[in-house]
């Protein structure tokens, strides 16, 4: 029998608007995005891990270590803490799910269990899982409940636990392993702790300090909770600052390279080497005010 279907509007907006339960932001567990051709979405310092859907047209995402195209069928993974830049190549739409690093796949599974999976894989950031058809259909549904604006906060956590489930159905321990790969590790409150303190350290000495801990305990604990050295870390943490500050700000690209200490020169290079474009470049994607461009 065909299923009629009656096109409609959310019932009692109002009372939905004003009620405390709404939900929208990048506080809301779930984000809906419609970009068009040329749009960009940035978010800085994301409060939660969160998978993004690519369910429409194609996004470009610049990270810290790459510049890749991402299409429609295809998610992604940014960790807590971490910044998300992209541009719309074509009229898009994305659907963010943010979650707790607590969450349970299901009430058999928790996502810590990957952390022996994901010790063995070895990944490309960003690493990009296909969207399994049962998943596309319930990504597609609550699409067009988010369009109608039902963001209640229990539909939401609801939305969350199934999308989990499907990817708990769908999808190999392996896979689901490489996906969640960069929020798994062996201590995940340290981890945390990191990156709600990391920007106020200026040295690897003045992080141990922050923590309390003894430099032997403190250099284990972060090897194995970032799979890099603290050095290696705050290098990294460098360039994601000046990401930001060539997306985010109308700071000169001169004043930003004297800022980190580079010569003009080196510091095209570098950006080029690092995000895939000269600042400049990067500027006009992302932030094309003119006055932030010189």
């Amino acid at each position: 029998m065909k299923r009629l279907i009656s096109k409609t509007n959310l019932r009692y907006i109002g009372e939905h608007l004003q009620c405390d339960n709404y939900q929208t932001g990048d506080k809301a567990r779930l984000g809906l995005y419609n970009l068009k051709e040329g749009e960009c979405l940035v978010r800085d310092k994301l409060t939660l891990p969160a998978l993004f859907f690519v369910i429409k047209g194609e996004v470009n995402i610049t990270g810290i270590r790459y510049a890749r195209t991402v299409g429609a069928g295809y998610m992604f993974i940014k960790p807590a803490g971490s910044s998300f830049y992209c541009k719309a190549g074509s009229p898009s739409t994305l659907i963010r799910m943010s979650f707790d690093m607590d969450f349970t796949i299901c009430n058999k599974y928790s996502l810590t269990e990957l952390k022996d999976y994901a010790a063995r894989q070895h990944v490309e950031a960003p690493y990009l899982l296909p969207i399994a058809d049962p998943l596309a259909d319930e990504l597609e549904a609550t699409e067009t409940a988010m369009g109608y604006s039902l963001m209640c906060r229990h539909y939401q956590k609801m939305k969350v636990d199934i999308l989990f489930i499907l990817l708990r159905g769908f999808y190999t321990k392996e896979e689901l392993a490489a996906l969640f790969k960069p929020v798994v590790s062996a201590d995940i409150d340290f981890k945390n702790k990191i990156l709600s303190i990391g920007d106020e350290a200026k040295s690897v000495k003045e992080l141990i300090n922050l923590t309390g801990m003894p430099p032997t305990t403190f250099n284990r604990k972060f090897q194995n909770a970032f799979g890099m050295s603290a050095g290696q870390w705050m290098t990294e943490n460098k360039k994601e600052g000046i990401l930001k500050d060539i997306v985010l700000t109308n700071i000169s690209v001169a004043q930003i390279a004297k800022k980190y200490g580079f010569t003009s020169n080196y510091f095209i290079s570098f950006s080029k080497d690092h995000f895939g474009y000269t600042p400049t470049e990067l500027r006009k994607m992302y932030n094309p005010d003119p006055g932030g461009t010189k």
